[in-house]
C-alpha cells in the first residue's frame, strides 16, 4: 500500500513537472498562451514532423530515446530516416512582446552535428494576431542556417496576442464627466433650493444669480478687450476758442442791460 501511495505522488509530481516552464524575460506573457497549454501541436513539412507543446513535454511516440525528453518543448521527426532531435527546452524560454505579436524562443535543443558550427538547435515561434483565428495553430516556415542563428521558425496566427480592443474611459474623460456632474448637481438643487425654499421667481431661482451676472460682464468686457481688432474712435471734443468766449460774454451782458432798461 505504501508503495503504491509512492508511485501515484511521484506520477503527480512528475505531471506537475511536466507542465511547468520558466519564462525568464516576462511572466505576464505566459498569461497569454494558457490556452495553448492542453495539448501537443503537430506540423508536417518537407518529410519531417514537428511536435510543439507550449509550457510542456511535447511527446513523440515514435522518439523514445530522446536526451531528457521530459524538457523538450519542440521535437523534430524525420519520417524517412526515424531520427529525432530536441529543437528547444522548456526550461530556456524566453519571449519578446509587440504590439499584436509575441516571439516565442526555446533554445538548448540538440546540437548539430555538420553545419551551425555543432551550436545547440533553438526554434522561434511568432505568434501573430488574427482577430478570426481563435486559438489557431503552427505552420513551419524555415530553418535558418546563417552564421550564428541556426534556428527552426514557426509562424501561429492566433486571436490571443492581439491588442486589447478596452473601451475604459480616459482620465481626462473621466475628470470632464465628473465636473460636467457637479455643475448640473449645483444648478439642479440649487434651483431647487430657490425655488422651493426661499420662493424665488424667473431668472432668479438660478443658483447666485447676481454673481453669475457679473461674471458673464466682467467676461464680455474681457472679450471686448482682448479680441478687439481696430481701436475704439475717441469720445467727441468741443473747444470754444477766445473770440467766442468773448462774445459769448457780451451777448450775456447786454441781456443783462436789457433787464435794466426801463420798459
Amino acid at each position: 500500500m505504501a508503495l503504491q501511495c509512492v508511485v501515484v505522488l511521484l506520477s503527480l509530481l512528475a505531471l506537475r513537472a511536466d507542465a511547468q516552464c520558466s519564462y525568464h524575460s516576462h511572466r505576464e506573457h505566459e498569461k497569454l498562451l494558457i490556452p495553448l497549454l492542453s495539448g501537443n501541436y503537430s506540423v508536417k513539412d518537407g518529410g519531417f514532423a514537428y511536435v510543439i507543446r507550449i509550457c510542456g513535454r511535447a511527446q513523440v511516440t515514435s522518439c523514445p530515446k530522446l536526451d531528457n525528453p521530459y524538457s523538450a518543448a519542440v521535437v523534430q521527426l524525420n519520417e524517412t530516416t526515424g531520427e529525432c532531435y530536441v529543437l528547444g527546452r522548456n526550461s530556456s524560454a524566453q519571449t519578446a512582446k509587440g504590439k499584436d505579436w509575441l516571439e516565442l524562443l526555446y533554445s538548448n535543443g540538440d546540437k548539430y552535428h555538420h553545419h551551425c558550427d555543432g551550436v545547440a538547435r533553438k526554434t522561434r515561434i511568432m505568434f501573430v494576431c488574427d482577430p478570426s483565428a481563435g486559438n489557431g495553430s503552427p505552420i513551419f516556415l524555415e530553418e535558418n542556417r546563417v552564421d550564428q542563428d541556426c534556428s527552426y521558425l514557426f509562424e501561429w496566427s492566433t486571436s490571443l496576442v492581439c491588442a486589447s480592443t478596452s473601451s475604459g474611459l480616459s482620465p481626462g474623460s473621466i475628470i470632464l464627466i465628473v465636473f460636467f456632474g457637479l455643475i448640473v448637481g449645483y444648478l439642479l438643487f440649487g434651483f431647487l433650493y430657490k425655488r422651493f425654499i426661499v420662493g424665488a421667481k424667473g431668472m432668479e431661482q438660478v443658483p447666485n444669480f447676481e454673481f453669475w451676472r457679473k461674471v458673464g460682464n466682467l467676461s464680455a468686457d474681457g472679450c471686448d478687450f482682448a479680441c478687439r481688432c481696430a481701436e475704439r474712435a475717441p469720445p467727441a471734443e468741443y473747444k470754444l476758442n477766445d473770440n467766442q468766449l468773448q462774445l459769448d460774454d457780451d451777448d450775456d451782458d447786454d441781456d443783462k442791460d436789457d433787464t435794466l432798461l426801463p420798459m
